[in-house]
């Protein structure tokens, strides 16, 4: 199972859209809840305001597939990458996001980075 989440910082109202996989374990429907987040940008948020964070689940999905097509419908929609509320650094795809630096809603290519290194 794939979790598409909300999380919220109740101090500051501060969001951050992600997903996790269920563990294969017997307390399965807590883990999104009890799983925090791990975009750099959020979790020093997190850290900072020291907040409680409550848990939206957008939806569940059997495939990263599904996953995938959900979240950057999310993201769009919800302008997750610039709108200040939010602390995501890149739309949420499903696939555990961007390495690096200079993510805001940049689509990286392998020559690119390769042409920046030189």
């Amino acid at each position: 199972m794939h979790y598409l989440m909300i999380k919220k910082c109740m101090k500051t109202g501060v969001m951050y859209l992600c997903k996790t996989s269920s563990k294969k374990t017997t307390d399965d429907k807590m883990y999104p809840y009890t799983y925090n987040g791990s975009g750099i940008r959020w979790v020093n948020h997190i850290k900072k305001h020291k907040s409680y964070i409550i848990t939206c689940i957008v939806g569940v999905y059997q495939t990263k597939e599904e996953l995938s097509i959900a979240g950057l419908h999310y993201s769009k929609l919800y302008d997750v990458v610039k709108a200040r509320n939010w602390a995501n650094m890149t739309e949420e795809r499903g696939d555990g996001g961007l390495i690096g630096t200079g993510q805001l809603g940049r689509r990286w290519r392998i020559k690119e980075i390769g042409r920046a290194s030189r």
